[in-house]
């Protein structure tokens, strides 16, 4: 993963808590997006690209809360700066295990989030 793209997506998501402190909020939900979008091409997943596909409204809209949740905003950048940590040290199973534990608190927050309404 060598690739100009992977390069990018690492420093977009190293600086995502930056860009949030910052008030940048649409610059952090790209790279939330961009390190998603990466991650899948690299992984060569088609029947998970084709599903995402499908759902990007709902990803989309998804993504656009949990960044207008300063608590929620904050510990999704710290798991995907651990899950890009991962990558890069070339650790598989600990980038699978950082994603798993990001997914579980991703639905964790939408259950709780929602369930309110």
């Amino acid at each position: 993963m060598d690739s100009p793209s992977w390069e990018a997506i690492r420093s977009s998501v190293l600086s995502s808590e930056e860009k949030y402190h910052s008030g940048d909020l649409e610059s952090v939900k790209r790279s939330f997006e961009n390190m998603h979008d990466l991650l899948i091409k690299t992984a060569q997943l088609p029947r998970t690209a084709m599903l995402l596909n499908e759902m990007v409204e709902y990803l989309n809209q998804f993504r656009s809360e949990t960044v207008a949740h300063p608590n929620r905003c904050i510990e999704a950048i710290k798991e995907h700066q651990r899950i890009v940590g991962a990558i890069g040290r070339l650790d598989t199973d600990g980038a699978i295990e950082e994603n798993k534990a990001h997914l579980h608190q991703a639905k964790t927050w939408m259950i709780e989030h929602y369930s309110s309404y």
